[in-house]
């Protein structure tokens, strides 16, 4: 995963707001600056290098310098903001900014139109540089955590009979694991592996109350990949085995 650096101070050149005609396409060129986008409503579509992209909106994206970016697809008349810039980006499992993320609207609204009154007013350029940073701050303070921790919750919960990994929350989000941790633990004060594991021992108990099902059918249909996982994780949780919780639940 990439990141913003937080080690240098990256440089502004010029920012607008950008409405998309219905049936726009993104523009296709290089460019010599890198681009942040924070979409408001809509989904921005492009490709970088052959990769197609969707920035819907409550999400930002970096266009990094350098790559080649096209409209291969129609967007869906995206209104958002984009900021020319000059910055410093790198490859690994934490830093400053991740190179996608969710935002709170309203919050960075107000950064948004903080810069935009400064650059229109033409406000000095070290105002205009200042106003441009507190974007970046507003984005790396309120990533719309909320939001995003939610669908991976309704993920999770959808899914949870299945293999949940965070290798495959990773691919599916687009997002490194230790972000996807972080932003989950911060709203429910569980990592994903600990939400999981108790939503699968939630709907096992409510089985071994309400069906005839073997313990051992019981961690299967629940999505334990061993009975031994299954039986451990009770243990662990309810302070006795699945036998001995049913033995006791139907007294």
């Amino acid at each position: 995963m990439k990141f913003l650096s937080g080690d240098t101070i990256p440089k502004y050149y010029f920012s607008s707001y950008r409405y998309f005609e219905e049936g726009e396409r993104h523009v296709s060129r290089i460019c010599n600056e890198d681009v942040l986008l924070i979409v408001f409503s809509g989904t921005l579509r492009f490709s970088e290098n052959g990769i197609k992209k969707e920035i819907h909106a409550g999400e930002y994206y970096f266009q990094e310098k350098g790559l080649y970016q096209s409209g291969d697809e129609i967007s869906d008349s995206p209104k958002y903001y984009y900021i020319h810039f000059l910055g410093d980006f790198y490859e690994g499992d934490r830093g400053y900014l991740n190179i996608k993320g969710y935002f709170d609207i309203n919050h960075i609204k107000k950064a948004v139109d903080k810069l935009e009154a400064s650059r229109t007013s033409n406000a000095p350029p070290i105002e205009i540089h200042n106003s441009f940073l507190s974007v970046i701050s507003a984005l790396s303070s309120a990533k719309g955590t909320t939001d995003f921790a939610n669908k991976i919750q309704k993920y999770v919960t959808d899914n949870i009979k299945e293999e949940l990994t965070l290798d495959r929350l990773s691919y599916d989000f687009g997002y490194c694991k230790n972000y996807i941790i972080k932003i989950f633990k911060k709203e429910f004060d569980l990592t994903p592996h600990e939400y999981v594991t108790i939503r699968r021992i939630d709907l096992a108990k409510n089985l071994l109350i309400s069906s005839d099902m073997s313990t051992e059918e019981i961690a299967e249909e629940c999505g334990f990949v061993t009975y031994v996982n299954f039986y451990k994780a009770f243990v662990k949780r309810e302070a006795c085995s699945p036998k001995i919780f049913r033995t006791k639940a139907r007294i």
